[in-house]
């Protein structure tokens, strides 16, 4: 009942916190990229690429 609805709240938020982490990293990266800071626009963007095979993971267990 209460613990399984609060258990899913808790897997969506985890997932809906890394989906924005990774847009907001994505979004840096292109503004740093678009400023030719390329050391910095590069780190953020391979931090983005990181986050979203957990993001997938995340999300096919949460849906069983």
């Amino acid at each position: 009942g209460k613990k399984i609805a609060l258990s899913l709240r808790v897997k969506a938020d985890n997932v809906t916190q890394l989906e924005a982490q990774a847009y907001e990293l994505f979004l840096e990266g292109s503004l740093e990229f678009e400023r030719q800071r390329w050391a910095v626009a590069q780190s953020k963007l391979i931090a983005c690429r990181e986050i979203l095979p957990v993001i997938v993971l995340l999300s096919r267990i949460w849906q069983k």
